[in-house]
């Protein structure tokens, strides 16, 4: 996908192909996503399946699974393990207590 910036010209896509870009929206989409979107030719949807894209919360892992190879998300499975810093270290501690040697962690406290 190409997001064009905001002083670029945009030619019409063909009605056939405008019919098909349809991005599921959250609570939670930015508006600079949501601008960017309409600019491009994306209609918003709510349903579950007819979608190109999504950006917005992290998905649960049975919505994962349904995901089309075509369909693209912001996320990927697990990320919320990584981006709160409560999982992170609750991460960290389990590769210590696995592979890494006591002494070796003293440097990331």
């Amino acid at each position: 996908m190409y997001f064009p910036l905001e002083h670029e010209k945009l030619s019409k896509l063909p009605r056939a192909l405008q019919k098909q870009l349809k991005w599921k929206m959250s609570t939670i989409t930015p508006n600079v996503v949501k601008n960017i979107i309409a600019r491009t030719g994306f209609v918003p949807t709510t349903k579950r399946r007819e979608w190109i894209g999504y950006w917005g919360k992290h998905m649960k892992a049975s919505a994962f699974r349904s995901i089309q190879p075509y369909q693209k998300v912001n996320h990927f499975p697990g990320t919320f393990e990584i981006g709160r810093k409560d999982k992170l270290w609750k991460n960290l501690n389990k590769c210590q207590n696995k592979s890494i040697p006591k002494r070796s962690m003293t440097s990331y406290r």
